[in-house]
């Protein structure tokens, strides 16, 4: 047995979930709230027996004791478990499971590193970048020491000795980035600042943001990145973040590091930073994995800066709920939320939808009075208008628009219509996608119902072939149920998942979940009226697709003058009205 399967033996899913959720017995099963999306009727489901989750609400997220705390942790799958393997007292042999060992280097580098420098901000060599933090920032001990503050010393060897006494070499320090070669001589990348550890979401050290202390330039300077670090791929502050966004469902971004650390210490603490780049896609998924509520503290020139606008596209086509922070005074959210922690929190509050934002900017950026102004007012607004999913929220700004540049609504429409998005493909995919996971949805909880109660397999199979599936892999496990319902005259669920592959199995555990909560209300006799009812609605959406095909077949072999191939596709056409007459 290797280490994972030890894990997994020994874990108890119920014990890991009720750690963040609050669970109730609900027959077989326990329900609670899902930790993953808001919501107030209970749709996620824990299965002690068979150690899964499942969230039969928004998210429809589901899995093991892993994939639950890889994602209300924020963790990769070799962080948890490493965790994992620490509560049941497993022993790793290896202190990583990351896909490149030799990942593992940087991360202690880092790690000692920031010890290093937090070490150092306490001694008197760091006492200028103490007193800064302290005197002219106003941040407490507590607040520094959250955020393992610290300073990097005048000396360029200070951190690669302290490495090496570590056993790290010098190429090892340059490839963490806390190193760099000049002239064949190793020397210290950071020297002489104040020290900020970029974390990933688990809590580890992956990178440095260093900030001078005087007027030179450049002001910050940061790791560079490493096999471990793309500033791209990271949000400064998440770590210690994470809980609150999860807890309020939004999440703050602001533009500075410090921002982010003097909110924390106002006790808002929701607060990350994109730590000077602009806001990524993979930056939004870190976020996506808490909430899908974003409000900016930055200044978004949706007309001005194509990154911006960029990332605000990305965040729309996510999904994401954008409202946009205006801070008084036009000061930093860091100063605000130190000297005037009221003022921070009702801003915040005060945050407006981002359409409505982008309206009272753009009024204000042109003069609506003339015409020059008016065509670049309807420049930036009706892409933004075009983008509003809601058919009722869209009109109210196409009669917005109308209003403010005194025309009538005909002509907003007429100008949407010529602005082609890449959105409107999307919609059309997702609809696709709707009625595909209508019919997959059908298929996996029939098949569900059957394994818990297999003596209709007997009726099933009179109606049902793989074939009738539209998702081939619930095809496949139908086949296999079947076969085994005939050689065996009887059906073990726990003899049949035995009998499957080790990753089929763990798949067909979450379709028995499924049919026993979307039909826990029912006895066994309602069941099998679904299984009835499941299986001919599955037959006839195979059929019709079959009617679809050969009757375009028809029509390809009348004009092609292939009457031997029209007659054939027409006889099974009537084929299939005969099967349709036979289960209707």
């Amino acid at each position: 047995m290797n280490e994972i399967e030890e894990i997994k033996n020994r874990v108890d899913i119920l014990e890991i979930v009720g750690g963040y959720v609050d669970l109730k017995k609900a027959g077989r099963n326990y329900k609670g709230l899902c930790p993953f999306h808001a919501e107030k009727t209970p749709s996620f489901m824990v299965s002690p027996e068979k150690q899964i989750w499942r969230c039969f609400g928004a998210c429809n997220e589901g899995g093991d004791a892993f994939s639950f705390l890889q994602k209300v942790e924020g963790l990769s799958f070799g962080e948890a478990i490493q965790k994992l393997a620490e509560k049941t007292g497993v022993k790793l042999e290896r202190k990583s499971y990351e896909k490149d060992e030799s990942k593992r280097v940087l991360f202690s580098a880092n790690r000692i590193a920031t010890d290093f420098y937090k070490e150092l901000l306490g001694e008197k060599e760091g006492e200028v970048a103490k007193k800064y933090l302290i005197q002219k920032r106003s941040l407490s001990e507590k607040t520094i020491s959250d955020f393992e503050l610290g300073f990097a010393p005048r000396s360029k060897k200070n951190l690669i000795k302290e490495l090496e006494k570590h056993n790290i070499k010098e190429n090892e320090s340059q490839r963490a980035g806390l190193a760099k070669e000049k002239n064949g001589i190793f020397l210290d990348f950071f020297w002489n600042r104040l020290m900020f550890p970029i974390k990933d979401s688990g809590g580890q050290t992956i990178a440095f943001s260093a900030r001078v202390l005087d007027d030179s330039l450049p002001k910050y300077i940061n790791t560079p990145e490493t096999d471990i670090y793309s500033k791209s791929n990271s949000l400064y502050g998440l770590d210690l973040a994470k809980e609150s966004i999860r807890k309020l469902d939004y999440a703050i971004l602001v533009e500075g590091m410090m921002d982010v650390v003097a909110s924390h210490q106002a006790g808002v603490k929701n607060v990350v930073a994109p730590g000077g780049t602009a806001l990524t896609e993979s930056q939004l998924r870190l976020i996506q994995r808490f909430t899908k509520n974003i409000k900016l503290a930055f200044d978004i020139d949706f007309a001005g800066s194509e990154a911006t606008r960029r990332a605000i596209e990305i965040a729309w086509q996510m999904g994401f709920n954008i409202k946009v922070i205006t801070i008084p005074e036009g000061k930093d959210p860091g100063d605000i939320a130190i000297t005037k922690t009221a003022v921070w929190k009702k801003a915040i509050k005060d945050a407006k939808y981002v359409v409505d934002y982008l309206f009272d900017e753009s009024l204000k950026k042109f003069n609506k009075k003339d015409a020059i102004g008016r065509r670049y007012i309807a420049k930036e607004l009706l892409p933004v208008i075009k983008r509003i999913p809601d058919a009722i929220e869209k009109d109210t700004y196409i009669k917005r628009l109308a209003n403010e540049l005194l025309v009538d609504e005909e002509s907003i429409q007429k100008a949407l219509k010529n602005i082609s998005l890449p959105k409107e493909k999307r919609e059309k995919a997702e609809k696709t996608k709707t009625i595909k996971n209508y019919q997959s949805e059908l298929e996996k909880n029939t098949i569900g119902l059957l394994a818990l109660l297999p003596n209709y397999l007997d009726f099933a199979e009179t109606i049902l072939e793989k074939e009738d599936f539209t998702d081939g892999k619930v095809g496949i496990f139908y086949e296999k149920m079947v076969k085994y319902y005939e050689k065996n005259k009887d059906f073990s669920e726990s003899k049949f998942l035995a009998s499957l592959k080790k990753g089929d199995g763990e798949v067909f555990k979450h379709y028995i979940l499924y049919a026993e909560t979307n039909f826990s209300d029912l006895d066994e006799e309602k069941r099998a009226e679904e299984i009835y009812f499941g299986a001919k609605r599955i037959k006839k959406n195979s059929l019709a697709q079959k009617k679809e095909l050969l009757t375009k077949k028809i029509k390809e072999f009348e004009e092609s003058n292939d009457h031997k191939g029209a007659e054939k596709a027409l006889k099974e056409l009537n084929a299939v009205h005969l099967e349709e007459r036979r289960i209707s």
